[in-house]
């Protein structure tokens, strides 16, 4: 099924590539060096610059670049780039960085290495992100000719076994993905942005193993079920064993102004100082069960018949909280979440403080239009609403 994420993705790619600064490899004074925007990153005195090449991506055969092509030395950049892995024949680069594998293991091998994007392969060793991750010898050996991409970022698979962030993973005997945090537009299990804390989380199995993020978990795969699944937190689910809880990651703090946890949800009473990412201060609204708390942008959450508002100032070092009715929401709505960011949100309100959205990947007029409930904190389908109705209802809400 075509997915939206990632058609704004590929339009992201276009928009920023063009834009983005360079990383180049040049020859400097009759050195090697490896650049940043016109500034020195690396020296490279050992490297042959006249001999560097692209070592193929095997990963995007679409690209018809000759591998003598080796600047600009990205295809991605935003807040991170993707590199390509490059050899003069005797040494293997990545990021402006000679690959050197630890103490006890065995050497770099130039003459064997291949790429598939981050993940690299030589004839003993497998790397992901320019470093050593793991042994490519006996049943972990990768085969790169039927190596491809799954649903899951880091994920690889071959005719034989799964790959994760570099690292063997499994046999990927009836390899199934059961869900990933963007899955808002197929599958059982769906992600609501309105819901879930801001991270890359994904469900995937094999015929004997269930995986959450990479990582197996002790669970029956023939009668595994989810009952709850709150990515970035916590997995309830279900086997013929009984009920069982799996923590995702330590929960650390979150500095997002709202942060729906296992057990609870914060917000942030006074953001992180400059350079700094978890020194924020953050307080736990009381009496909030987190399974029926949503947000509506980023300043604006909902729980049942109460709307929490964060108002930051200049002026303040501390933001306000406020708690108001759906109706007296209604009469400030446009001071937290204007006309536009409300229809790019598929959320409407009209004057009675009634809340209501579209499902993501629906347009005007197009699938179920759902209502809140402030009595059960819940959505339900309004199955026998017109598409007339729904277009009046969504311009008198703008």
């Amino acid at each position: 099924m075509f997915r939206q994420g990632w058609l704004f993705a590929g339009v992201f790619l276009l928009a920023t590539s063009a834009s983005a600064a360079s990383y180049e490899y040049q020859l400097k004074d009759g050195e090697t060096v490896y650049l940043y925007d016109g500034d020195v990153r690396s020296h490279l005195p050992d490297v042959n610059y006249v001999r560097l090449s692209r070592i193929a991506d095997l990963s995007r055969p679409e690209n018809k670049a000759p591998l003598v092509k080796i600047n600009p030395d990205y295809w991605y950049c935003e807040e991170s780039c993707e590199h390509a892995y490059v050899s003069d024949g005797h040494y293997v680069l990545w990021a402006g960085k000679i690959l050197r594998n630890p103490e006890n293991t065995p050497r770099v091998d130039a003459a064997t290495f291949q790429a598939f994007g981050e993940f690299a392969a030589d004839k003993k060793s497998l790397y992901f992100n320019g470093e050593r991750t793991d042994s490519n010898l006996g049943d972990k050996r990768v085969d790169m000719a039927t190596l491809e991409a799954t649903e899951i970022y880091g994920l690889l698979k071959d005719k034989n076994n799964l790959y994760f962030m570099g690292r063997w993973l499994a046999d990927a005997t009836g390899f199934e993905v059961l869900a990933w945090r963007d899955d808002a537009e197929q599958g059982s299990l769906l992600y609501d942005p309105a819901r879930h804390r801001d991270v890359n989380d994904s469900l995937a199995r094999t015929a004997t193993q269930v995986f959450v993020n990479g990582i197996p978990i002790n669970t029956d795969a023939d009668t595994f079920q989810v009952v709850r699944w709150m990515p970035g937190s916590l997995l309830i689910y279900r086997d013929k064993n009984g009920e069982h809880e799996y923590t995702i990651g330590d929960e650390e703090k979150n500095c997002r102004v709202f942060d729906i946890r296992s057990d609870s949800v914060t917000w942030l009473k006074r953001r992180s100082t400059v350079g700094t990412r978890h020194d924020c201060v953050v307080e736990t609204l009381e009496g909030v069960d987190p399974e029926y708390f949503y947000r509506l942008n980023e300043r604006v959450g909902i729980y049942k018949d109460r709307v929490y508002l964060v108002k930051f100032s200049s002026l303040e070092p501390d933001a306000k909280l406020s708690i108001v009715s759906p109706k007296e929401f209604a009469e400030i709505k446009n001071e937290y979440i204007t006309p536009e960011e409300r229809f790019d949100l598929r959320v409407f309100l009209n004057a009675d403080g009634q809340l209501f959205r579209q499902p993501l990947g629906a347009r005007d007029g197009e699938g179920l239009l759902q209502q809140y409930i402030p009595t059960s904190g819940q959505w339900i389908p309004l199955r026998n609403i017109t598409n007339e109705e729904i277009e009046l209802l969504i311009k008198s809400s703008r």
